[in-house]
């Protein structure tokens, strides 16, 4: 048989897997050491809701930054705080006329959003069977009271503000 028809699969070697399974198991021991050293995280609250956090960052006008954050957990100084339900992804477009907030929302229905404006503040509220969001998000621009308008559909609620 000619040597250069038969090729190695890297994956045929046996010694290649080997140690593999124990290296992952001393991760999840060493991580698990970790989540027991963290303050104030109750015994047991690991199981009960995974702990999400993410930020979005987005240009804004002048080449400024925008952070947003996003998830379960909030950042409150230094410390970190668990709060029920979570922070949704948000983007905002800021037009000339309108502002639009873009919000995902996966895994809940249309009837259970409430949107409250509140001292130019956009208050999203989700109470769902399975998920809960919630959101107190500062508007760029003052925007008039009464006149709002919102789509949910797959996940993404689009909201409509008149600028003031």
């Amino acid at each position: 048989m000619d040597p250069w028809r038969r090729k190695r699969r890297p994956f045929d070697n046996e010694g290649f897997f080997e140690g593999l399974e124990e290296e992952f198991r001393k991760m999840e021991e060493r991580l698990n050491e970790i989540f027991d050293e963290i303050p104030g995280i109750e015994s047991g609250i690991m199981e009960q809701e995974p702990y999400i956090y993410g930020f979005s960052i987005r240009t804004g006008p002048g080449g400024k930054p925008t952070i947003n954050e996003f998830g379960n957990i909030k950042k409150i100084g230094m410390e970190k705080d668990l709060f029920e339900g979570r922070e949704p992804l948000i983007d905002i477009i800021e037009g000339k006329k309108e502002l639009t907030i873009v919000a995902e929302l996966p895994g809940v229905e249309k009837e259970d959003i409430i949107l409250r404006l509140e001292d130019n503040t956009l208050i999203i509220d989700v109470d769902g069977e399975e998920r809960r969001y919630h959101k107190r998000l500062p508007l760029p621009a003052n925007v008039e009271e009464g006149d709002m308008t919102y789509t949910y559909k797959n996940g993404i609620l689009e909201v409509k503000l008149k600028r003031g």
